[in-house]
């Protein structure tokens, strides 16, 4: 997996670095993020800071993204074998449908995984368009 390169402005490292350190007590592991924190103020100057932020930040939207996609992909390919397995079977009732959707997500999700490189390639593509599109990547990792 190559490097993924982003266009993230200074606003957002800036965002970003403000709310980390200011919620350095309340995050998942605070003792975790005082010590980065801690490592980070040693070191000379704000730049050194601002590019652990931009590869942070570029870490967790290309994660948040492959999530996105992967799980799209996993609804549309669940939905078409669900609907192709009731129009075969004509009429199905609630026991035959609640196994069809078990059946339908093992498969998807053995498909998605047999995908994987492809997918996480393409969610790397997506992280790369949306760094030049401020407004549609915030909504998309803001509400996805």
């Amino acid at each position: 997996m190559g490097e993924v390169k982003l266009n993230i402005d200074d606003e957002t490292v800036r965002r970003t670095r403000e709310e980390i350190e200011a919620n350095a007590k309340t995050q998942i592991d605070p003792t975790l993020t005082n010590m980065i924190l801690e490592l980070l103020g040693a070191v000379d100057g704000d730049v050194r800071k601002d590019a652990v932020i931009r590869a942070l930040l570029t870490f967790t939207w290309v994660q948040r993204l492959y999530f996105i996609v992967r799980s799209a992909l996993m609804g549309l390919m669940g939905a078409v074998l669900t609907a192709t397995i009731v129009l075969i079977l004509g009429e199905v009732d609630a026991l035959q449908v609640a196994v069809i959707g078990v059946a339908s997500f093992i498969a998807t999700l053995a498909i998605t995984r047999l995908f994987d490189a492809s997918i996480t390639a393409s969610s790397k593509r997506v992280v790369t368009i949306l760094s030049r599109h401020g407004r549609l990547r915030e909504m998309i990792l803001n509400h996805f």
